[in-house]
């Protein structure tokens, strides 16, 4: 049987939920899980298909109105300025210290006292005719500065020469090898680069210096991936009016129900590898190219299914589904994590058995309120409410509210406001380890589930809480809008997080800040060699 029809019959097979599939080699394996996942999308409402054509006559790739001196810093303070430790500042002069010390044991070389309690010294023309570098009396006060300290210090903008020099020199390896980086790799570069330099130097790295630098390194954020699919609606004011419905119905509910029985559950696939879609790379560049420690693991996912209350607390597990292609794990197990419930499939789509151990191992477990109201969705499976209810405990009731297909993208409290700030925190990580430690596989089971089990802690805490509400709040619901409040990546990844890592022993730089303990992390302490658990 030719292997489009293979592939098709256990597409068939799958989503009817048919007992009788045929066996896939791991290329037509990952053809069906994508189809599934697009057949998924379009059961929900929240997928629909316009093609975009684009057509180039010949010359017209590039505006010809670019101007690249219009990304260009025009003038760069630091040009006079040494940027070698050896090098100090004289005037705007560099002069090697070692001629310095020699100027200042000149200078100091005299013996005795004029009759005005001064030091005998040498004039200034005689200074200057044997150090050029001297030319006026501030000159000779910071010889007697060094002299007097004992040591030659450098400016503090010759320092600030070293760091932008080391760090343009860090940037160009980064680009050569395609690595993925943003602006706050250059934050955590230039802790770096002042720890090493070993340079007495506190500098605030700004938003303003970290555009100076790369406008004068030619090199701005650029798109990885251009997408051409645009997400199109049909009948958008009807399923306008459709989500509204839906939010009063549930609004009503609200008064039945407490807060803290009021949840909401939603899927979301994440790749493997997940990579921002942008990064910094020279200004003009046709084309940008990074490099992944898989290709396979940028489209290869996994499936997590978070269940959110309407007070902003999220449950105490994860429910995670992996892809295994037998659709068993291992016989050495995975690895396990308090916070998280996995389970496995021949793809990560989420099927209707899978539906029912999230209800049991998961929705009903002993920490959930034994009267609930649900919204989820209009995937087919939740609307069978006799397979929900054969897995429901005598003690446990729940009342499900389907989302109206299409709506989701507005109404449904995850999609509105979690989980893209859920990945976001995973793809700094991810851009942390590629950027630190590239060897670190990160596509890897037992390395996928450490992380997951790592960042849904830190989301877990009291402190996202009002960022959680807010989610509820902006899909309408009639949940009390916080008045302010700071997303996971504002907490764990703060401007000033590049420091000492706070764990006893670590010369490595911070790069991530721990929600429970406020300790700062290198990435090693926080996930490569032991899973942070304060």
């Amino acid at each position: 049987m030719p292997s489009a029809d293979i592939i098709l019959e256990f597409v068939n097979s799958h989503w009817k939920n048919l007992p009788k599939r045929p066996e896939l080699d791991p290329n037509e394996n990952n053809i069906a899980v994508a189809i599934l996942d697009l057949l998924h999308s379009f059961e929900t409402g929240d997928m629909t298909v316009t093609m975009e054509s684009t057509y180039f006559a010949d010359g017209d790739e590039r505006d010809q109105n670019y101007d690249p001196s219009d990304d260009v810093c025009n003038e760069d303070i630091y040009d006079t300025i040494p940027a070698n430790p050896n090098m100090v500042e004289f005037g705007g002069v560099p002069v090697e210290k070692a001629i310095v010390r020699r100027a200042v044991e000149y200078f100091g070389s005299r013996k005795g006292f004029h009759n005005n309690g001064q030091r005998n010294r040498p004039s200034l023309d005689e200074i200057k005719a044997k150090f050029r570098f001297i030319t006026n009396k501030h000159h000779l006060q910071k010889l007697k500065d060094i002299e007097l300290n004992g040591e030659i210090k450098e400016t503090r903008r010759q320092m600030l020469k070293v760091v932008t020099d080391n760090l343009g020199e860090e940037v160009n390896k980064l680009l050569e090898t395609g690595c993925i980086f943003h602006d706050t790799t250059i934050r955590f570069m230039v802790a770096r680069i002042i720890k090493k330099k070993n340079l007495d130097l506190h500098l605030k790295v700004s938003k303003q210096w970290i555009d100076d630098f790369k406008k004068s390194n030619r090199i701005s954020s650029r798109k990885i991936t251009k997408f051409v699919t645009v997400k199109n609606h049909r009948n958008k004011n009807t399923l306008i009016q459709k989500g509204k419905e839906y939010v009063d119905l549930v609004n009503l509910q609200f008064g039945k129900y407490a807060n803290s029985e009021v949840f909401s559950a939603d899927q979301s696939g994440i790749q493997l590898e997940l990579h921002t879609g942008r990064t910094l790379a020279q200004v003009g560049s046709k084309t940008v190219e990074v490099t992944v420690q898989s290709a396979a693991s940028t489209t290869h996912s996994y499936t997590i299914m978070p269940v959110l209350s309407a007070e902003g607390k999220f449950h105490e597990k994860l429910f995670v589904v992996l892809q295994e292609i037998s659709g068993k794990f291992p016989a050495k197990g995975h690895y396990q994590a308090d916070n998280l419930e996995v389970t496995c499939h021949t793809s990560h789509i989420m099927t209707k058995k899978l539906m029912l151990d999230f209800f049991k191992d998961v929705y009903f477990d002993s920490s959930m309120p034994t009267n609930t109201l649900l919204l989820v969705d209009s995937w087919s499976s939740w609307k069978d409410k006799s397979a929900i209810d054969s897995v429901t405990p005598p003690s446990h009731s729940c009342e499900t509210m389907i989302i109206p297909p299409g709506c989701t993208g507005n109404i449904q409290v995850l999609d509105v406001g979690i989980f893209n700030g859920f990945k976001r925190v995973i793809k700094y990580i991810t851009g942390q380890l590629q950027f630190d430690r590239p060897d670190y596989k990160i596509n890897r089971r037992d390395e996928t589930l450490k992380m997951l089990s790592a960042v849904y802690r830190q989301i877990c805490h009291p402190k996202l809480q009002p960022w959680a509400q807010y989610a509820w709040s902006a899909s309408g619901y009639n949940i009390v809008r916080p008045p302010g409040f700071s997303t996971p990546a504002e907490l764990l990844f703060p401007n000033n997080v590049a420091a000492d890592c706070s764990s006893t022993g670590c010369n490595e730089t911070s790069f991530i800040k721990c929600l429970y303990c406020d300790n700062l992390l290198c990435i090693d302490h926080f996930l490569v060699k032991e899973v942070h658990d304060c």
